[in-house]
């Protein structure tokens, strides 16, 4: 199966617009030389006056009826340009509004004519930002919130804090995406797991610069939430002094990053894998040195997968 996004700027009496269609393809590999198309369906988006940047990959899921789920692994943020004529941009400075990408659900019973059975804006409204990565447990699509607002303090002066939220889109039916209420989270949603008695922990992240002894540093927290599918519930909060900087990657109950020193021409790196433990904590796991500079980080199949600037590691 192949997802593709198509983006096509289209003018009409002088106005530009983007249009934007989300395309799918069945294509037989039983012979991997001769690979043929057997089968296509395409969906219009309905935001085609969104336009995004820093887009993610789509990856694909079976959802529990057999349906077929093609979502972003990240979010991206999306600025709304609007029609505009000439050079005079409609909404392009502001108000700005941010987005997010879209998931679609395929039927698939047939392969030689799949079908497009729903698309997913996965975002909640113009004063939310899109954050962090994106989840799938079940038959929910789990991704990360934030928005900013004005605080009062004791003082009679106030400061703008970032709050990060939770949002869950019910595809248990794939034909009738359904989304729920947002959940107050301590940070950036980073993964969602199962666990063997039937729960479901979250991990979110924040990040905080402060100045300590005239000198400023800044450290990563790593936060193991309960969640109950309306409120997440903190277990324990894992501090890394230093900078949050580095590649990260989550598999299961597993939380890995990778963190490059430069010194004398050379690089090295620290490797920490941490998981969450039963009892509710999150513990280390194993650390190790690895002389080399490490860009990427990826799991599978039980190996910790390094990217390198010239070579691939794998770490059992």
């Amino acid at each position: 199966w192949v997802a593709q996004s198509l983006v096509e700027t289209i003018t009409e009496d002088d106005v530009f617009r983007q249009t934007e269609a989300f395309v799918v393809t069945a294509v037989d590999l039983s012979n991997p030389e001769d690979p043929a198309v057997i089968g296509q369906d395409s969906l219009a988006a309905q935001d085609h006056a969104y336009f995004s940047y820093g887009r993610s990959d789509l990856g694909g899921a079976l959802l529990p009826d057999g349906s077929l789920l093609w979502y972003p692994a990240r979010t991206a943020s999306r600025f709304y340009f609007g029609a505009y004529r000439g050079l005079l941009i409609d909404d392009a400075i502001m108000p700005y509004y941010p987005g997010a990408d879209r998931a679609y659900t395929v039927d698939i019973t047939d392969q030689a004519a799949p079908r497009i059975l729903a698309s997913s804006e996965l975002r909640e409204s113009d004063r939310h930002w899109n954050e962090g990565r994106t989840t799938l447990v079940g038959s929910t699509l789990l991704f990360g919130l934030q928005n900013t607002a004005q605080v009062p303090l004791p003082d009679g002066t106030s400061e703008w804090r970032t709050h990060h939220w939770l949002k869950q889109i019910d595809l248990s039916d794939p034909a009738h995406p359904a989304s729920r209420e947002l959940v107050s989270l301590p940070g950036t949603l980073e993964h969602a797991f199962p666990t063997s008695s039937g729960g479901l922990v979250l991990f979110s992240s924040t990040t905080r610069s402060f100045r300590a002894d005239e000198i400023w540093t800044s450290e990563y927290k790593l936060q193991a939430l309960a969640f109950d599918g309306m409120t997440a519930f903190l277990l324990d909060e894992l501090v890394v002094p230093g900078p949050a900087y580095g590649p990260k990657v989550f598999e299961d109950d597993m939380a890995v990053m990778a963190r490059t020193e430069y010194q004398d021409g050379g690089a090295e790196s620290a490797v920490s894998i941490y998981q969450w433990l039963p009892d509710g904590t999150i513990g280390l796991k194993r650390s190790l040195q690895h002389p080399a500079a490490v860009y990427e980080l990826h799991i599978e199949d039980e190996l910790l997968i390094a990217r390198e600037p010239e070579a691939l590691t794998f770490i059992d």
